[in-house]
């Protein structure tokens, strides 16, 4: 089993969206060639891999552009994230709810990283699915995307909504369903995913609010964490990835994040044996990656969201690391529609 795991409690909902939609949930454990959905849920954790080849076989064979939402809309995070959800839902507001849900969400998956932050009077909220081979996530993004309105729902019964949804993926005219469903404004071919709220909406206090049992929740979370290279490394890469999204992709910039000096954080990255560049490299070869097989995004637009000076400096660099220049790499590998 590889380090990207996810909990077995993942898969509840899946079965459920199958029969919604009148397939049969064994014949895509068996195609897959899977253990029983019993078998997986023996375990604690499971490759996330098997989560993304479920998704989109049966998003697939079903013909559901939005499978992996309506998954979500069969869950109950009360009961989905143990731990994590008592102490989510015991925060004083919805701000510091969901920047709990961040910061411990490690202790469910090691593949997705989410993320808080304030800019002005929004509020984003984004999810970062670190997977190191190059894959269709759109499925296991729409999924995260619902279990957030879930999560949203069980804290505040539903009465915040976000301002809006994100995907990098590019819009089409299939997801005319889950834009009835959600209700809400999408945008695709974004430089990130997640959704936005007005930042005074997640301010108001929360009914179940507990300071005492979140305090004795939080040391009981702690006691089960511990920082593995893979840990560090996916928090690295998003560090990394808000230093992008700013355009200063610098260890100067990624070390003040972390409220630390270069050498410190170089001690660090050494300590794990990794480098700075090698992770900057990786991470903009995937977005790289992703921005050209499902967006409609420009060679210059790609360069400006990866902090390249200059599309030449961009295209040098993804030729260098691919053998392939990105024009032509996003003709061999763009989906089949």
């Amino acid at each position: 089993m590889s380090e990207f795991v996810i909990r077995s409690q993942s898969l509840n909902g899946f079965e459920e969206a199958v029969i919604e939609l009148g397939g049969i949930p064994s014949d895509f454990y068996r195609q897959l060639k899977l253990p029983s959905p019993e078998q997986l849920r023996q375990q604690e954790f499971f490759d996330y891999r098997i989560l993304i080849d479920l998704f989109n076989l049966a998003a697939q064979e079903l013909d559901c552009p939005h499978f992996g939402y309506l998954v979500s809309q069969h869950k109950h995070p009360e009961k989905q994230f143990g731990l994590l959800g008592l102490i989510t839902s015991t925060s004083t507001d919805l701000h510091e709810a969901i920047r709990c849900f961040a910061r411990f969400l490690k202790v469910h998956s090691k593949t997705g990283v989410s993320e808080l932050y304030d800019d002005g009077e929004t509020t984003q909220w984004s999810h970062t699915i670190h997977y190191p081979n190059q894959t269709d996530l759109l499925q296991v993004y729409l999924h995260a995307m619902g279990v957030g309105l879930k999560i949203l729902k069980m804290l505040d019964s539903g009465n915040v909504r976000p301002t809006g949804l994100h995907f990098t993926f590019k819009d089409s005219p299939q997801y005319s369903t889950l834009r009835r469903r959600v209700n809400l404004p999408f945008t695709f071919s974004s430089s990130w995913n997640g959704m936005t709220f007005k930042r005074q909406d997640l301010l108001l206090p929360l009914a179940n609010a507990n300071l005492q049992r979140h305090a004795d929740l939080e040391k009981e979370i702690q006691g089960v964490l511990s920082e593995s290279k893979h840990d560090f490394t996916l928090n690295m890469k998003t560090i990394i990835n808000r230093a992008i999204d700013i355009g200063d992709p610098s260890i100067d910039r990624v070390a003040a994040y972390l409220d630390c000096n270069k050498r410190t954080l170089q001690r660090r990255l050494t300590r794990w044996d990794l480098t700075f560049k090698i992770l900057l490299d990786d991470l903009r070869l995937f977005k790289a990656k992703h921005y050209l097989q499902y967006s409609n995004l420009s060679l210059v637009d790609i360069s400006e969201l990866l902090a390249y000076n200059d599309q030449s400096s961009f295209s040098r660099f993804f030729s260098q690391k691919t053998q392939t220049a990105p024009l032509k790499w996003r003709t061999l590998h763009s989906p089949i529609t």
